[in-house]
């Protein structure tokens, strides 16, 4: 994830950013163990268990 992403801070609207960011740098950045294809996996078999396809 990119530290910066996001509009620039003069831009309208921008002001959660303000909030977001120093968050992110506290907190750090959760990600699925196993990778980001195990994400959409977990979601498909939850999706499954409740009657989806």
């Amino acid at each position: 994830m990119a530290a910066q992403s996001g509009p620039p801070p003069g831009e309208p609207l921008s002001a959660p950013f303000a909030l977001w960011q120093p968050m992110y740098h506290h907190s750090g950045i959760r990600r699925p163990e196993g990778g980001s294809g195990m994400l959409t996996q977990a979601l498909a078999r939850m999706i499954q268990a409740h009657g989806g396809q």
